[in-house]
């Protein structure tokens, strides 16, 4: 079943929505109560692991709306065929600028020998250099 949750109860009109959109998307969503009544959520692109996002839900009456963003988020990675990790940093640098992180990686960058972050990404090692290079950006070090 795309939607599990333990130790942790949804309503009713909540576990159809998120089913709804667990189909639609086809994620699976799993959503755990700790002991201390944090509430953890798993969203991950199905048969596609590296395409998976664990986040805390921050307020119970939102749960719903930050599952449905984050499904978003694992969808457009997916859809970009860019590593998780990578896109992360990339919405922090770009304030979760989407048009401009798509522009971003398809175009040829010289701290990466003339090539699309896209490209180096294919190669071994490749992610280290794009997370590099980014990191680089963050500091200032263009050297």
């Amino acid at each position: 079943m795309p939607v599990r949750a333990v130790n942790f109860k949804p309503s009713r009109k909540t576990k159809l929505k998120l089913r709804k959109l667990a189909k639609r998307y086809e994620v699976s969503i799993n959503i755990e109560e700790s002991e201390n009544e944090k509430v953890y959520v798993r969203v991950m692109k199905i048969l596609q692991s590296d395409y998976a996002m664990n986040f805390q839900i921050s307020d119970r009456s939102s749960l719903y709306e930050e599952i449905e963003e984050k499904v978003g988020e694992v969808i457009m990675c997916y859809r970009m065929k860019l590593p998780i990790v990578l896109f992360n940093e990339l919405n922090k640098q770009f304030k979760q600028k989407h048009s401009l992180i798509a522009r971003w990686y398809r175009r040829p960058k010289a701290p990466l020998e003339g090539k699309r972050p896209i490209d180096v990404l294919k190669e071994d090692g490749g992610l280290d250099k794009v997370m590099g290079m980014l990191e680089r950006m963050k500091t200032g070090d263009f050297s």
